[in-house]
């Protein structure tokens, strides 16, 4: 089973390390490697690191990636452009960040996606009360701030005016609408179906502009829509922790360790602290 390994990363040179180190140690498991472009001290130290190591590639073409913003989408499409163009065969990617890390061993993958060889896992569900999220103007979703209180605030109320004043913007009429992880495991034929809709239905790609968090839609909406949805597990195979309240999962400690061994079918644990990735990197062997 050959596999490619899309991670996206900005920071923690070590843990990205740990990570690759873990991931790539059977020679069939690739590891492509979109670095953030504000961080170019990060680039240049993994350009540096891995110059002669065949598995893993570090993509030149970049983007400044933002929270909740497009620009999570517009990398993870490069990424898949750098699969695609490489002269290898892959038969599956997984896409992951630098904090993530794996929880099985890579036989244990291997032979996880040998029986599966057929299914797409993305986590989904009706898109319900999120349809602004793509149906309304999000103005600030790229911008380097927009954790800020006051940008959200600001952006709320802009929000609760176009509802009042506004019809929902006149796209994706012609699709059933998604939510779920940013995080998946897909097939190669899948991967390609992806790219060759963009390539042809340009856009499809400009309708999420000014969409927030549309890495939890966007592909969800193009494979579902598709004839992929009957092959599609809805499970991404991550453990992750999420705090009521809070826009992200929490990190992960060794304390978690016995929570994270008692759920079955995951394979990945997200947001991964120091002391967890010791602990996983004699598992994941």
């Amino acid at each position: 089973m050959t596999i490619a390994y899309l991670i996206q990363v900005y920071k923690n040179s070590e843990q990205i390390k740990s990570l690759i180190s873990c991931l790539l140690n059977n020679d069939k498991h690739h590891g492509f490697i979109h670095v953030d472009k504000k961080n170019e001290d990060l680039y240049q130290a993994l350009r540096r690191k891995y110059a002669n190591h065949q598995q893993v590639h570090i993509i030149e073409d970049r983007v400044i990636v933002n929270w909740s913003g497009f620009s999570q989408v517009e990398a993870t499409l490069l990424l898949m452009r750098n699969v695609h163009c490489s002269n290898i065969r892959f038969d599956r990617i997984q896409l992951m960040s630098g904090e993530d890390f794996p929880v099985k061993s890579s036989s244990f993958m291997n032979t996880f996606f040998e029986k599966n060889r057929d299914k797409e896992f993305i986590a989904y569900e009706d898109i319900r009360d999120f349809r602004w999220r793509i149906l309304r103007y999000n103005f600030f979703s790229e911008n380097i701030h927009n954790r800020n209180i006051v940008i959200r605030i600001l952006q709320k109320i802009i929000r609760e005016l176009q509802q009042k004043i506004l019809p929902e913007r006149k796209i994706l009429k012609k699709f059933a609408l998604y939510k779920g992880s940013s995080w998946f495991n897909l097939s190669i034929e899948a991967m390609e179906y992806i790219l060759n809709y963009i390539d042809n239905h340009q856009d499809f790609l400009d309708q999420f502009r000014y969409s927030v968090c549309g890495d939890e839609h966007f592909f969800q909406v193009v494979l579902l829509n598709s004839e992929f949805k009957k092959n599609v597990i809805n499970n991404n195979l991550y453990y992750m922790e999420w705090e009521k309240g809070k826009n992200s999962p929490n990190y992960l400690s060794k304390q978690a360790l016995q929570r994270l061994n008692s759920v079955p079918d995951i394979l990945f644990a997200r947001k991964v602290s120091e002391d967890l990735v010791i602990e996983l990197s004699k598992k994941s062997r």
